[in-house]
């Protein structure tokens, strides 16, 4: 929020009926900086449709690999930014070590 001016978050924040937060700890942030409004803020949680998303079955997974010239080696995506307090880092970093100490042929 550091891109508009403290006056205008102010305003953002007086006019808004509700703002949802994907997690308590950046809701309870936002309620330390907007206490007078602390009953607008919500925290919602990302989630996945378990029923719809699931663990591909061997042949489906075979199937995507070919279909984007992938080896069934350790695969890893990310969706979201890469800063560093995600720690993108430390996860390449376990991955390698893992690729190199236990993984041989994991996918």
């Amino acid at each position: 929020m550091s891109k508009i001016s403290r006056s205008e978050r102010e305003l953002v924040v007086k006019k808004s009926t509700i703002i949802l937060c994907n997690s308590e700890f950046i809701r309870d942030q936002y309620i330390e900086k907007f206490h007078s409004h602390s009953s607008k803020f919500h925290a919602i949680y990302l989630g996945t449709d378990i029923a719809r998303f699931h663990p591909p079955s061997k042949k489906e997974k075979k199937t995507e690999l070919a279909k984007y010239h992938l080896s069934p080696a350790y695969h890893i995506l990310n969706v979201g930014r890469i800063i560093p307090g995600k720690g993108i880092h430390i996860l390449v970093k376990a991955a390698g070590f893992l690729q190199k100490n236990t993984l041989t042929s994991a996918c």
